[in-house]
């Protein structure tokens, strides 16, 4: 499992699919261009071992008209909680 981000795909427009990893497309930042590096050699190693492998690209949503005082979500908590569910469920099947 490998934790990337909505990002990875850099700066494209138009539908953008998760097998499209590396269209030639540009980086906004490091970081982006950190999470596209990596995701491309587990890739590679992946595909070499013939292992099975996950990638959650995990993104923010943002309400179209923001209020003011409104919260921001649940913030990176509740993703936590969701991927420590995951794990325990599937240790104990």
């Amino acid at each position: 499992m490998h934790v990337s981000t909505a990002y990875v795909c850099g700066e494209r427009t138009g539908r953008v699919l998760e097998s499209e990893l590396d269209v030639g497309q540009a980086h906004r930042n490091g970081y982006e261009r950190s999470k596209f590096e990596a995701e491309t050699l587990l890739a590679q190693a992946a595909a070499t071992a013939r292992v099975p492998f996950t990638v959650f690209r995990p993104s923010i949503v943002l309400p179209e008209h923001p209020r003011r005082g409104a919260t921001e979500g649940p913030g990176p908590l509740a993703y936590l909680r969701l991927l420590a569910n995951l794990e325990g469920r599937r240790t104990s099947r």
